[in-house]
């Protein structure tokens, strides 16, 4: 997934503006805050993208070097 920055983009079917709706998702060893945006008219999926990537530390686990 491509990284990208939280902005508003243009619907394609509109024209309409849309602002992302932010995801965080746990990975397991990665916590990744992802970007998806969709269409406020239709509904459609516009596309999505990768805004933070982190390491998540388990409790209990040492670090890995």
């Amino acid at each position: 997934m491509d990284n990208v920055t939280t902005k508003k983009v243009q619907s394609p079917w509109t024209g309409s503006w849309s602002t992302p709706k932010i995801k965080v998702r746990n990975y397991g060893t990665e916590i990744i805050t992802e970007a998806w945006w969709y269409c406020p008219d239709t509904g459609q999926f516009i596309t999505k993208g990768v805004v933070k990537r982190e390491n998540n530390t388990i409790p209990g686990q040492k670090p890995s070097l």
